[in-house]
């Protein structure tokens, strides 16, 4: 009778540890894809087809450009923004567009974690095509008819705390329309930076059953 006791209690204590399994976070995983969230002012909105598909035509083959080059980007929404007609600056304008969309790096949007906000607007900006602040993980560029896809990848190089150079490049601003990539420094220091600007590690639960002790996936 005691053994019999002593097996039903046993059994007891397994089902009530099986009632009580907690979440453990010891296995994981690097998300490396860049996961882009792209805003669009009214006034780049109003274009007529053809010049907006040429544009996104140019900034999706900026995009795939670092892809292919192992740096792996993707865009998971577009969104419009109404930017203040009286505002001609890219800085002023970017700061709007984060403002407006309430923008944060890792903000969950649409199922993703958003890694990179990517502005476009039809404001005219007399100063500067772009403007790519790598601290604020967010760009703004304005619609030009000129060097569309090299003022895309050299403001997307400024996300992976690329300078500007003097070599045949994108990073280049006085040549920028002129070459097909980046430097073979540039390239490097963009692969260099990549795991610190980017990479973000996911915890996967492992489940502990409650009282402590072994560990056990649940199917």
């Amino acid at each position: 009778m005691k053994i019999g006791k002593f097996i039903l209690l046993a059994l007891m204590l397994f089902a009530t540890s099986l009632l009580t399994v907690k979440p453990a976070y010891a296995y994981g995983y690097y998300e490396k894809t860049i996961d882009i969230l792209v805003v669009e002012d009214e006034e780049f909105a109003s274009l007529w087809f053809y010049p907006k598909n040429v544009w996104y035509n140019n900034f999706f083959h900026a995009r795939e450009y670092f892809t292919v080059c192992g740096m792996p980007m993707e865009v998971r929404g577009i969104i419009s923004w109404d930017s203040d007609d009286n505002c001609h600056d890219l800085y002023y304008l970017l700061q709007e567009a984060i403002r407006e969309t309430g923008y944060t790096r890792l903000m969950y949007y649409n199922g993703y974690y958003i890694d990179l906000l990517v502005v476009f607007t039809g404001q005219d900006d007399p100063n500067m095509a772009g403007f790519s602040p790598p601290d604020w993980y967010a760009l703004i560029i304005k619609y030009t008819t000129i060097f569309q896809y090299p003022i895309m990848e050299h403001e997307l190089g400024h996300q992976f705390n690329l300078e500007h150079c003097n070599n045949e490049c994108f990073m280049n601003p006085s040549t920028i329309g002129l070459y097909g990539g980046l430097c073979s420094m540039h390239l490097q220091q963009a692969k260099d930076n990549y795991p610190s600007r980017f990479w973000r590690w996911v915890e996967v639960p492992i489940y502990r059953r409650g009282g402590g002790g072994g560990h056990c996936f649940l199917m």
